[in-house]
């Protein structure tokens, strides 16, 4: 009877071992509202618990799932800190901390933080040795994001017009960033010389909703006292700035045109191109960035031809 207990008890201890094995747990944020993810470090706090005959294989693997998603979200790898004898291994620590950092994480986890345009709730899972846990508080990740007006596409017709001519112009102007709250702004409409210097403010086109608006004017240029030569149309997105945006570098979009005298034997507009599309690059044109629109003079012959909101 000795010798059957003692077969037995054998029998439990060789089955309790091919079945332990060492897992993650306790996992919890250590901030519960991280506003600024990317360009600073938060904390994950966790613990390794268990014992098994073999080291274990892999890292710690690190994840931030949004709450009400099945989205995960790769944030850093730790090296499990164990303790390994001849008879197994154990962990070393009570409690470990991850380090999460714009640096570690993986690039779309990066992209999509950046991304947000509201603070969210996440909650972070941790997997180790075939073992996962989700942490038992969540962190709210990230602030209120900003609006990036700038153009999708535009074209002017025509491009060669005599002095006292007019042309039209089709734009769409988006967000293309976070959405906002409250008024929209404005487009302004300048005409400067090749160098951005402005001749006329002809005023501004309120843009006609939070994601953008496609918009149809005419200018007429008719008693502006212009001299022939070359000129750009700009158009500048939130000229009364009163939107803090992610990118303010990109509000501006030009037109190259054309006036010419009448009179002048020069003037032929079967040689010209009939348009010209929009450059929303127009990098020396940046100077205008500064220019205050209350202080510029405005000028009659801006029409609002068509205005239509853009849906998301």
């Amino acid at each position: 009877m000795k010798i059957q207990s003692l077969i037995y008890a054998s029998s439990l201890f060789l089955i309790s071992n091919s079945y332990a094995q060492i897992t993650v747990n306790n996992v919890l944020f250590e901030d519960e509202v991280i506003p600024r993810p990317t360009s600073g470090n938060f904390y994950i706090n966790y613990r390794l618990f268990g014992s098994q005959t073999n080291r274990p294989q892999g890292f710690v693997e690190f994840y931030l799932q949004p709450v009400g998603s099945s989205m995960l979200y790769p944030i850093g790898t730790d090296t499990a800190a164990l303790s390994c004898q001849r008879n197994g291994c154990i962990p070393t620590n009570n409690q470990s901390r991850h380090t999460v950092s714009g640096n570690n994480m993986s690039s779309d986890t990066k992209e999509h933080l950046n991304s947000l345009c509201r603070p969210t709730d996440y909650k972070v899972i941790a997997r180790y040795n075939n073992s996962e846990s989700i942490s038992y508080n969540s962190a709210i990740i990230g602030q209120m994001g900003k609006p990036d007006w700038l153009f999708r596409s535009g074209v002017v017709s025509p491009n060669n017009l005599p002095l006292n001519g007019s042309v039209t112009i089709q734009y769409t102007v988006i967000n293309g960033d976070c959405e906002h709250l409250g008024v929209e702004p404005a487009v302004g409409v300048f005409l400067t010389d090749e160098s951005f210097n402005v001749h006329t403010y002809f005023g501004d086109v309120q843009i006609a909703g939070p994601y953008g608006s496609t918009h149809q004017i005419a200018l007429n240029f008719d008693g502006l006292n212009l001299v022939a030569g070359n000129y750009k149309i700009v158009l500048f997105a939130d000229v009364n700035n009163i939107h803090s945006e992610s990118n303010e570098d990109n509000n501006l979009g030009a037109f190259s045109i054309t006036l010419t005298d009448p009179q002048s034997s020069q003037y032929n507009l079967e040689r010209q191109s009939p348009r010209t599309y929009i450059d929303t690059t127009p990098d020396e044109g940046f100077h205008l960035l500064g220019i205050d629109p209350n202080t510029q003079e405005r000028v009659q012959g801006l029409e609002i031809i068509k205005t239509e909101p853009s849906i998301k």
